[in-house]
């Protein structure tokens, strides 16, 4: 018989080869326990998603974990929120599946389609491919919902989530934190703080810290479904159980439909150079803007835009991935935007949160005493930073793709997914949606299993091996 025995730790090259071993998983990797050795008490500072994420995963471990959240209320902002199979595979292992398909909308299809015809460009086909190959659908859904469902099974398992906390400070030398009223000690605590991160200013004193611009901003609004259902010359015309797509120079509109099916989500992003303050704030006047930008663009496409009566304004901004993730001592860690927070050119960010959250959990249940927390946090570092900053670089490199004014680059762009358009084999696009090497890496991933593909290869590193 052969001696070549199977391997314990994911492929290390982009390959699809290996899902018929994960497919026959048990949920147990070589012996290990899906609970943590020792048990916690965990601050979580923030309950935005990647919060209350981290707040799931590490509280289904057996750890203490309380949310402090700055907001008077729970209320998150926005509308769509996409939810592609490397994150919906984790909420689904927290027990939330049924709540998810309840609550959201699987698409079809993603089609792109060409901003003065609609004439589609490009195509992703979601079901049933993405059931097969990524164990998950892919949802859309209003980012409230989501929240929602996350704060519900925080709160099932335990956690208390305590609101009107603003943190003035956090310590960099033990596990403790100030608000305005009383000092809070912990074994860990958890920065996931958004975008305007305190402690990823404290963490990383010599980075940049204001926020990047980028001369985009982003027209969000729902409208009925039923609105559009009733105009044949939309609904005959368009997908509306699909990802619409329209692409045009320096600018883009996405829509899809939430809440069940029964609204229909737009995000019209436009070049925008004035300064966020210079906004005007009258929903009359932003609806108006918007409409005449895109006046001349695909007619149905129009039709869609004049049945918007109220929307908002989102400056399309990021940072500068944080540098350092973890403070010298080891018990203040960074997680979601507060680490991260990226252009939304992959649809992919909330995606990146729920990744930490596991990502962190499966660390921390790797190590045997609570005196070697410092080597889980440093592998959930290294590993997480790595992952995030080539997302990062995808989603602006996607940015670039989409927004393309007309001539032989858009040419070229165009031709390279006329095979994806027919419905024949193709081995790359241009898409990075659609295109196969992409698709693995963004949607294959297993953030758990890469933290223990870390946790191994150290190990063997320190023994010689």
């Amino acid at each position: 018989m052969p001696s070549i025995q199977k391997p314990v730790t994911t492929t290390p090259y982009p390959s699809g080869s290996w899902t018929y071993v994960d497919a026959v998983s048990t949920g147990h990797v070589n012996g290990e326990s899906l609970k943590a050795k020792f048990k916690l008490k965990i601050i979580v500072v923030g309950a935005g998603i990647g919060g209350l994420s981290a707040a799931i995963a590490l509280a289904k471990d057996g750890h203490e974990i309380e949310v402090l959240e700055d907001a008077p209320k729970l209320a998150e902002i926005g509308a769509g929120i996409q939810i592609p199979p490397n994150s919906a595979r984790i909420l689904q292992s927290w027990g939330l599946e049924d709540r998810l398909q309840l609550k959201s909308v699987r698409p079809t299809s993603l089609y792109w389609r060409r901003w003065q015809d609609g004439r589609v460009i490009g195509y992703t086909r979601y079901r049933p491919d993405f059931e097969k190959w990524y164990g998950s659908s892919y949802y859309v859904a209003h980012r409230a919902h989501l929240h929602e469902i996350l704060h519900e099974r925080a709160v099932e398992l335990g956690v208390k989530v305590r609101l009107g906390k603003r943190v003035k400070g956090y310590s960099l030398v033990q596990a403790s934190l100030e608000l305005q009223e009383e000092t809070l000690m912990a074994d860990l605590i958890i920065a996931a703080d958004g975008i305007k991160s305190l402690a990823r200013r404290m963490l990383n004193s010599s980075a940049p810290s204001t926020l990047r611009q980028h001369n985009m901003a982003a027209y969000r609004a729902c409208v009925p479904i039923e609105s559009l259902k009733g105009n044949l010359d939309i609904s005959n015309t368009i997908d509306l159980e699909s990802i619409n797509l329209w692409l045009g120079d320096s600018a883009h509109v996405k829509s899809y439909g939430i809440v069940g099916g029964q609204k229909w989500n737009i995000v019209a992003n436009v070049p925008e150079v004035r300064e966020v303050e210079d906004w005007d704030a009258s929903e009359v006047t932003s609806v108006a803007r918007m409409q005449s930008f895109f006046k001349g663009w695909d007619p149905t496409l129009e039709k869609i835009l004049d049945s918007v009566t109220d929307t908002r304004l989102w400056p399309v901004q990021d940072i500068e991935c944080a540098r350092k993730w973890v403070s010298p001592s080891k018990k203040l860690v960074l997680l979601g935007d507060a680490a991260h927070a990226m252009i939304p050119f992959m649809s992919i960010g909330a995606a990146m949160a729920v990744e930490d959250a596991s990502a962190l959990s499966q660390a921390l249940r790797l190590v045997e005493s609570p005196d070697r927390i410092d080597h889980a946090v440093d592998v959930y570092e290294q590993v997480r930073r790595h992952r995030t900053e080539a997302m990062h670089e995808a989603s602006y490199r996607h940015a670039y793709t989409i927004h393309l004014p007309d001539g032989p680059l858009q040419r070229a762009r165009d031709a390279q997914m006329e095979d994806e358009v027919a419905g024949v084999h193709f081995v790359r696009s241009p898409n990075q949606w659609s295109d196969p090497t992409t698709q693995l890496w963004a949607y294959g991933y297993d953030a758990a299993a890469a933290i223990r593909d870390a946790w191994y290869e150290e190990v063997a590193s320190s023994h010689g091996l």
